[in-house]
């Protein structure tokens, strides 16, 4: 009797997950259109944030937009960055200036990827953040593909927490698929 019990438990989680993941893998997506780029993210994702155009003290003028996940499922972000700098600026200075940023601030790691075209500088930085608000340490993981277009560096980054993949066990392909859809103008 034991055994049959454990194969009917085993059957209805192997279902479960099944479903899950099926139903991750059916996702709907949306385009959103911009002046600069299109990008495809699933359809039940947000814009969060449309940030003012701002300049560094160091003359970078930064012009970012950012899409999320629901609430209730793990999060991921991503961020859509456009750089222009008076004189220039090539995706080697957002490669360096990131990856020296995250590991001076989180001791992160930074990685060099191979290059999906036409991203010129394709990069995964892994950190550790202590979360003040839910009082614990998050592993997070950012990846990074950044396109030159004229003076200007986009920066297409997909950021999320390493436990996200609890909630999206397809989470690279849904990654992988923002990052084959984004297309500068």
């Amino acid at each position: 009797m034991k055994n049959t019990t454990k194969q009917i438990l085993f059957i209805l989680l192997y279902l479960l997950i099944s479903f899950t993941i099926h139903a991750q893998s059916n996702l709907t997506w949306i385009e959103v259109n911009t002046d600069k780029y299109s990008i495809k993210i699933p359809s039940d994702w947000t814009q969060k944030i449309d940030l003012p155009v701002r300049k560094a003290k160091s003359g970078l003028i930064i012009d970012k937009q950012m899409f999320d996940t629901p609430k209730e499922k793990g999060y991921i972000c991503i961020d859509v960055t456009k750089y222009d700098y008076d004189k220039g600026i090539i995706c080697d200075d957002i490669y360096k200036m990131d990856s020296l940023d995250y590991k001076r601030i989180f001791n992160g790691t930074t990685t060099k990827q191979a290059i999906p075209n036409p991203c010129k500088i394709y990069f995964i930085i892994n950190y550790h953040a202590d979360n003040p608000f839910l009082k614990k340490i998050e592993y997070m993981k950012k990846h990074t593909w950044l396109y030159e277009q004229g003076k200007s560096v986009y920066a297409l980054t997909a950021m999320y927490e390493k436990e996200t993949f609890k909630d999206y066990p397809n989470l690279l392909e849904i990654i992988n698929n923002i990052q084959k859809s984004f297309t500068l103008k």
